[in-house]
């Protein structure tokens, strides 16, 4: 069964990067891809200090959001934004996401907008995120996507494929994502 694939804009996130990235990320997921109703940032989403957002909390509002759906839906929500993200045990992040759940968010902002690598960046942490969703976890191989990216350098060396183990997992899981 082919899932739906609603991409939300968080806080006025531009479209056109979504439309780009789409077509490829439906061709590896074998989803279909619609634009949803942007969602508005919340003030409790607001980290003042570091005028970030809480990645969780977002990530909250997106299963909302998904709860209100109807029952037999095959649908997954994957959120984008402009703003900066934080987890509490962490500085900054570029995505979360709900392990075999419904729900992934990813920031563009870290992942530097004006470089003619942004679009191949995105590419890789919407597909570790969404890889997320469809059940898998962190992956020890620093060449497959499913490395866990401690900055902007660490996803342009890992790519945006899984390994062979985790195309594995995947495989029993869903469906293989196509590089």
């Amino acid at each position: 069964m082919t899932h739906l694939l609603e991409w939300i804009g968080v806080g006025g996130a531009a479209e056109p990067w979504m439309q780009r990235l789409a077509a490829e990320v439906d061709r590896r997921f074998g989803t279909r891809s619609v634009l949803g109703t942007p969602l508005p940032i919340q003030d409790e989403w607001i980290a003042t200090e570091q005028g970030q957002l809480r990645a969780d909390s977002v990530l909250d509002a997106l299963i909302e959001r998904y709860d209100v759906r109807e029952e037999g839906t095959e649908c997954w929500l994957l959120a984008i934004t402009e703003q900066d993200l934080y987890a509490p045990d962490r500085p900054y992040v570029f995505g979360e996401a709900t392990v075999g759940g419904c729900c992934a968010l990813v920031s563009v902002v870290r992942l530097e907008p004006r470089s003619p690598r942004f679009d191949a960046r995105v590419l890789a942490t919407v597909t570790h995120e969404l890889a997320h969703v469809a059940g898998l976890d962190h992956c020890t191989d620093p060449g497959c996507v499913m490395w866990a990216s401690e900055d902007v350098h660490d996803t342009d060396r890992k790519g945006n494929v899984l390994c062979a183990s985790c195309t594995v997992i995947f495989q029993q899981q869903l469906v293989v994502p196509r590089a």
